[in-house]
């Protein structure tokens, strides 16, 4: 018997990831391609690549088998409407085609369609919870200019601060000011504005973090300070999303909280104190993982033991 295939997008900005899983979740192919964000990149140039991404696709499978699709988005923070998802695919898929946002998708791998919650800290911030009664919502997630606490975004964002601060005579002495110096070759403060304008992206600003890391761990005061707010934010995120799910298990994604030790460390004690009993997990299934859970889901076929452990099989050869 021919098997039905299921199409899971994990989509951001950079790059986005495809897997095709069968109706038992054995998977059949992995591919990665450009960023569709098409809200950073447009809508031409979104459909674009995933055009280029699905031939990829067809290079590996007859791409006629493919029964569903379900797409995260960084662009969006809701499920988008049929007509548009419709027109989005267009001309690239004839299957259905689902798309909502690319925590929406993570959360699927975190629960695996059960109530649950999910903090992620990336470049960005956000958590997402689902509870008993199939109610999604979502914590965060505002933006770098309302929002976006305890991202990579905003500790780079807090770092350049305390450096200009000590700059301007009013703040603390700290290892950063070296950091900027030497990264940016300063001759004299106020050329930093030269290199930190708003011509930078996000992702260029973010990547700053890494150095409020490793001066936080040769135990810089205001490094530390910074990356304990971080934590402490998105532990009273994790725990509003927590309450609402009706659990006391959070997942955890995103750069920050997955490889910044001490972040991690500060934020399982705090969201254990916000919730008694609290544990904080990783998710067994990547972003892809959970869309092509949910791309079952709209097919009528929930996720069971079998198709489970076969997703997690599979990924965990996919390098």
């Amino acid at each position: 018997m021919v098997q039905d295939y299921y199409l899971g997008v994990d989509g951001g900005g950079s790059n986005t990831r495809a897997l095709v899983a069968d109706a038992k979740g054995n998977i059949i192919t992995c591919r990665t391609g450009l960023g569709i964000n098409f809200y950073a990149a447009g809508m031409e140039k979104s459909r674009e690549n995933l055009h280029d991404l699905v031939h990829k696709l067809e290079e590996c499978i007859d791409i006629r088998r493919l029964k569903g699709a379900f797409f995260g988005n960084a662009a969006i923070d809701h499920l988008m409407g049929d007509d548009e998802a419709a027109a989005y695919k267009s001309g690239i898929l004839d299957c259905k085609v689902s798309v909502h946002s690319d925590a929406f998708i993570a959360l699927s791998g975190h629960t695996l369609g059960t109530p649950g919650c999910l903090v992620i800290s990336g470049t960005g911030s956000v958590a997402v919870a689902k509870n008993s009664q199939e109610q999604y919502r979502q914590f965060g997630g505002w933006g770098y200019l309302l929002g976006d606490e305890g991202s990579a975004y905003d500790i780079a964002i807090k770092a350049y601060r305390a450096v200009v601060h000590f700059f301007d005579g009013i703040g603390e002495a700290t290892m950063l000011v070296d950091r900027v110096v030497q990264k940016y070759d300063l001759q004299e403060p106020y050329t930093l504005l030269e290199t930190i304008n708003p011509r930078l992206s996000k992702r260029e600003i973010a990547a700053f973090s890494q150095e409020v890391k490793e001066c936080a761990e040769k135990g810089d005061a205001v490094a530390l300070k910074i990356l304990e707010q971080s934590a402490r934010y998105l532990a009273e995120l994790a725990a509003a999303a927590a309450s609402f799910a009706g659990v006391s298990t959070v997942g955890i994604y995103g750069s920050v909280l997955l490889n910044d030790r001490f972040v991690r460390e500060h934020f399982e004690k705090l969201f254990a104190r916000h919730i008694p009993g609290g544990i904080v997990v990783e998710p067994q299934l990547p972003p892809m993982g959970g869309a092509v859970l949910l791309a079952m889901a709209e097919d009528g076929i929930a996720a069971n033991k079998e198709i489970i452990d076969n997703l997690l099989q599979g990924i965990a050869t996919i390098k």
